[in-house]
């Protein structure tokens, strides 16, 4: 059977120091991996799984029993966890020192199984590294404002108004056009040749300055 993952989130540890006062630090997030038992290792564990009957006949129970190795990558086996029909999940918590498994209760929910593994062991001194952190990413550097090209530059067009694309225009600071008054910080484009307004509000991204060519510019624009 393929194994899944499952992350126990916040995880905590708790220490009284000799006034009672109660401290819980917070470790972090652990992931581990369940594998479900095959049919053999299942019959290995018949003498427990047998006391989870909830009251069917014994083969029918047996056939309903369901197990889970909880696993982790730096400990290994860490626990087990067994489902009846209709029962709560018995847990088992592997302890290193003893080199066996002990009960550590029983829980509706597999998650809450998992994370009583995990606390069992955190309890008796044989705690599992947590999830690495991730890296911060680093801040993407702060772009630099625009610089506001002098009214009158030439400069070649590059925004999406296509049939002006690639075109050269002489910008202005852009004052509404026929509007009383405009703040927006762009640009008005002007035809170099006629004088003529072709675009207003144009972003400082689609104007690049490019060297004058005076058998061209020999026009003022109007306005």
């Amino acid at each position: 059977m393929a194994a899944n993952t499952l992350t126990v989130r916040g995880l905590t540890a708790s220490q009284r120091d000799e006034a009672g006062h109660l401290t819980i630090t917070s470790l972090g997030d652990i992931t581990v991996s369940l594998q479900g038992m095959p049919a053999a290792e299942l019959a290995e564990w018949q003498w427990l799984t047998n006391t989870l009957n909830p009251g069917l006949d014994e083969e029918t129970h047996r056939l309903t029993v369901t197990g889970w190795k909880v696993t982790h990558p730096a400990a290994g086996t860490i626990g087990l966890l067994f489902q009846g029909y209709g029962t709560r999940f018995h847990i088992e918590w592997f302890n290193p020192e003893i080199d066996d498994f002990c009960s550590a209760g029983q829980q509706a929910r597999l998650r809450h199984g998992v994370a009583q593994i995990l606390n069992a062991r955190q309890h008796h001194g044989h705690p599992v590294p947590v999830d690495p952190q991730p890296e911060a990413a680093e801040p993407a550097p702060a772009e630099a404002p625009p610089t506001r090209l002098p009214g009158g530059t030439l400069i070649r067009y590059s925004g999406s108004l296509q049939d002006l694309h690639g075109e050269t225009f002489l910008a202005y600071a852009c004052d509404g056009g026929d509007e009383d008054f405009c703040d927006c910080g762009k640009y008005e484009l002007y035809d170099p040749v006629l004088g003529v307004l072709r675009a207003a509000h144009v972003s400082h991204r689609s104007v690049a300055a490019v060297q004058p060519d005076p058998a061209r510019l020999h026009r003022e624009p109007v306005g």
